[in-house]
């Protein structure tokens, strides 16, 4: 929507950053950026204007609360909600610790219930969930990325029967890496990264 105001929890990395720059870009939207680590302080390229940063855990409900409390006395009322908070962890799952697993599903499972659970009464036009193709093939390293995967996107097609706006996930392919390694391994098993 031309003009609206998107928060988009875990925009500081790749994803996140082209997303935001997209949205103002094209929409002249106002993005309230969401993340636990520190604030992108200039994004690839020029745009309209600076996200808005807010730094927040989307695990805890009184801080989904708080960023939409200050997302909307800064711009009004926000439109959308784009949820691609993550961790990362190359292991398999046959090789994790259980503080691997706790920290694997943190953000994917407690991150999703506590958005929906928070945001399930309020306006909003949508609410977006990136997760990962990597739930269909065979994950190896990535196994418990699949897993964390795996169970939001559970969680979000369960709990989104109830909800009176559209909540979808979006399970994106594989995004190329900063690591030509890593894309080369992906090209061989015939799967060419998103740029």
């Amino acid at each position: 929507k031309k003009g609206g105001t998107y928060v988009v929890a875990g925009g500081t990395g790749t994803v996140g950053q082209i997303l935001c720059q997209y949205l103002m870009d094209h929409y002249q939207a106002n993005v309230v950026v969401v993340s636990r680590g520190q604030a992108v302080t200039q994004f690839a390229r020029p745009s309209r204007g600076a996200p808005y940063f807010i730094k927040a855990d989307m695990t805890n409900s009184h801080y989904v609360k708080e960023v939409i409390f200050k997302a909307n006395c800064r711009f009004g009322r926000v439109n959308g909600f784009f949820f691609l908070a993550s961790d990362h962890f190359e292991k398999s799952f046959k090789k994790c610790t259980e503080e691997d697993l706790y920290k694997a599903l943190r953000s994917k499972v407690n991150g999703t219930t506590a958005v929906l659970q928070t945001l399930a009464d309020s306006s909003l036009d949508f609410l977006c969930f990136f997760s990962s193709a990597q739930v269909a093939f065979p994950a190896g390293q990535r196994s418990l990325y699949a897993l964390s995967c795996g169970l939001q996107n559970q969680i979000v097609h369960q709990t989104a029967k109830s909800i009176h706006f559209p909540v979808k996930v979006i399970n994106w392919g594989f995004w190329t890496h900063l690591n030509d390694e890593k894309d080369a391994v992906l090209e061989q098993i015939g799967i060419t990264p998103i740029t």
